[in-house]
């Protein structure tokens, strides 16, 4: 049979044409996915593995196990600051692309900057990126939380599918946040760089696997993993920020309805299947037994 893969739905729409939602990170129910945290005045974890892998080939390998090494030599930047304190006559300081309102410090003008990054990641993420998460967790809150309290369904997917493949990941779960730092003027998003010039005009080039693939710990017991996709190559947009991506029919194992699911719901979502791409897929309806046991039984081999 192979490993599988779940994915809880409180409804059956995919049934006529295999298309599921890849939702973007702000429509998600964790109010902190692709959401940074500003670290002020210090450097991320990140920060120290970007650099060292950066110059792991280079003439001072053997020196990068020595954080002050790479704090000198990788993360400080070289020169002075032309600060509120050193060069008073250049303040206050106007950056209209931040604010309106002038600088008074260089350490105000600093997080402008990082609270300008974090606010762009997201934004950044939810224009270009969706998410589709599944679960390797068979437990009864799956079925309450993300199934409609029992009256939706659970499909099975081949996890070794060639459409999931390579492109499936699990989710780290971990009360270490992916950072954007900023320290004497540098700015970095997990341990990114990130240039001050395309921040004043909101560009941010690329996002972090990392920010779409941690969550907190109080997360875990959803055993999530995560496909991401570009939202440009979405098979359809059926209304404005929904984008909705076909999934393989043979990637189908099977399909669970819930114990409450009514006898109509299922006998409709039989019959569209017998007449479309998931002819093949067996269909099955919990029971809930006494003691609150579940049981399975063959609704259709469509």
């Amino acid at each position: 049979m192979g490993e599988l893969i779940f994915k809880y739905a409180p409804h059956t729409k995919f049934f006529g044409n295999g298309l599921f939602r890849f939702t973007q990170p702000s429509a998600l129910n964790d109010p902190e996915e692709a959401l940074p945290v500003v670290l002020f005045e210090d450097y991320a974890p990140e920060d120290f593995a970007v650099a060292r892998a950066r110059m792991a080939g280079s003439v001072v390998a053997k020196s990068l196990n020595d954080d002050e090494f790479v704090r000198r030599f990788a993360l400080m930047p070289f020169g002075h600051r032309m600060d509120h304190r050193t060069v008073p006559g250049l303040w206050p300081a106007k950056v209209p692309e931040l604010r309106e309102e002038a600088f008074e410090t260089i350490e105000e003008l600093d997080r402008a900057y990082a609270d300008r990054a974090v606010s762009l990641a997201r934004q950044r993420a939810d224009e270009t990126l969706g998410i589709f998460s599944l679960s390797t967790s068979t437990a009864e809150p799956m079925w309450a939380y993300y199934a409609g309290d029992h009256s939706g369904v659970c499909v099975r997917f081949h996890k070794s599918h060639p459409f999931f493949d390579s492109r499936l990941r699990p989710v780290e779960y971990s009360e270490k946040s992916i950072y954007v730092s900023v320290n004497q003027g540098m700015v970095r998003l997990a341990g990114i760089s990130l240039s001050k010039d395309q921040l004043r005009r909101g560009i941010i080039a690329d996002i972090p696997d990392a920010l779409l693939f941690r969550k907190r710990s109080t997360w875990a017991h959803e055993c999530e993993w995560r496909m991401i996709e570009k939202l440009v190559n979405a098979d359809t947009q059926p209304h404005v920020g929904i984008f909705l991506f076909k999934i393989p029919p043979d990637a189908f194992h099977s399909i669970v309805f819930g114990y409450k699911a009514t006898e109509d719901t299922i006998a409709e979502a039989v019959s569209i299947a017998a007449g479309g791409p998931f002819r093949h897929v067996p269909i099955y309806k919990r029971t809930r037994g006494q003691g609150g046991t579940m049981a399975e039984s063959l609704v259709a081999l469509t």
